[in-house]
């Protein structure tokens, strides 16, 4: 990168956000784009994907971004345990979704899309600067992906109904939540459910190995 660029871009940075500060209507709205230019930026310089992960494995032969992505979703189940520990879990409306044939369905679509576009959803932000025909073009038919699937996702039974549940009385829909299977832990499951899912973590780390 250029001299010139590197001034250029902290030059917008700085536009943006005294800009923000005024034109946006809450503070709540200037803290989310501080937020999320914040995160923007660790992206794009740690060059980090979901979908990257597989793919540079498969095309480089090296796991380590896959392994460095295991030890953030552990780190960030540490973190939420913390934080929703002797709390209601009802209260936070927690994105636990139904596990059925349009989960597996969506899966597969969706790796099978990320591997030949060699991005996600976080990647396609972050190769935008720098592979912008691919990377626009799958940006497209994301948007395409997500008015479509969304009616669909809506009113289906094949991807509303669930085939397991740990419903133990806060949530209507069905579907997973570790901390269920493991209430008798002492902790309201939440130490049970860390484990679990540091197992699972930790398996996959060594098979990346």
């Amino acid at each position: 990168m250029k001299k010139i660029e590197k001034v250029l871009g902290f030059i917008a940075i700085i536009i943006i956000l005294a800009a923000a500060k005024f034109w946006l209507k809450t503070d709540l709205l200037f803290f989310r784009l501080l937020a999320g230019s914040g995160f923007g930026y660790a992206l794009a310089r740690a060059y980090t994907g979901f979908a990257g992960s597989v793919n540079r494995a498969y095309r480089t032969g090296s796991t380590k971004l896959m392994r460095t992505l295991m030890f953030m979703f552990f780190i960030t189940a540490v973190l939420m345990t913390a934080f929703l520990f002797g709390k209601d879990p009802a209260s936070y409306n927690l994105w636990i979704k139904p596990i059925n044939i349009g989960l597996m369905l969506g899966g597969f679509l969706f790796g099978f899309g990320m591997s030949i576009s060699v991005c996600c959803a976080s990647g396609v932000l972050t190769d935008l600067p720098q592979a912008l025909p691919r990377a626009f073009t799958t940006l497209v038919f994301f948007m395409f992906g997500v008015f479509i699937g969304f009616p669909i996702q809506n009113t289906a039974s094949w991807v509303q109904d669930s085939w397991f549940s740990s419903y133990i009385g806060y949530r209507t829909m069905g579907g997973v939540f570790l901390p269920d299977l493991f209430q008798g832990d002492g902790f309201e499951g939440y130490l049970g459910g860390l484990i679990a899912l540091g197992a699972l973590c930790l398996l996959f780390t060594i098979l990346s190995h």
